[in-house]
């Protein structure tokens, strides 16, 4: 799956004409920083599509993502309800990023106990995962959108984690 998302993001710098130290120095507000985003997302909602429209949500079908995985595994889902595309029978979510806003109490009170992720780190990811954005859109933080006519999901998280209020939060909307 890294090798499918790092052969994503060098043909999106091709396309785009920059490199991977232009990317880190480019200030958010770059529009080919926000396009080069925009087509990462469109990437990984693609093979979604793909398995839909070929017959595998006829089967028993299951997604599954952790982390910033299972952000865009709720975006994919809201995206392909959106779509009238086949949903899964289910999804698996463990510790997603649900909201890119960084809201939840736990980002506080587990900072130190975090085994995974710093305040540091936290605060730096969404600057480039969607830089000059609103994160509050649900396309990027699906905490706060429509979560009406998704499958059954199954939350897991560590009482520890940083991402623990975002798993919480998805459950209570879910």
């Amino acid at each position: 799956q890294s090798e499918r998302w790092e052969q994503a993001l060098e043909s999106a710098l091709r396309e785009s004409g920059r490199t991977p130290a232009e990317l880190a120095s480019a200030p958010k507000s770059a529009p080919w920083k926000r396009a080069l985003a925009r087509k990462l997302r469109d990437t990984v909602a693609a093979p979604y599509r793909w398995l839909a429209e070929n017959g595998y949500a006829e089967r028993p079908f299951t997604l599954a993502g952790d982390s910033a995985g299972g952000n865009l595994s709720l975006i994919t889902l809201m995206r392909a309800r959106d779509a009238f595309l086949p949903l899964p029978d289910c999804a698996v979510l463990l510790s997603p990023a649900t909201d890119l806003t960084v809201s939840g109490p736990s980002q506080r009170y587990n900072a130190e106990a975090d085994p995974m992720f710093s305040p540091a780190a936290i605060d730096l990811l969404p600057d480039v995962y969607c830089p000059g954005q609103d994160r509050r859109n649900p396309l990027l933080s699906p905490l706060f959108g429509n979560w009406e006519g998704l499958p059954p999901l199954l939350l897991h998280a560590g009482s520890t984690e940083m991402l623990l209020d975002d798993s919480i939060r998805a459950h209570d909307r879910a």
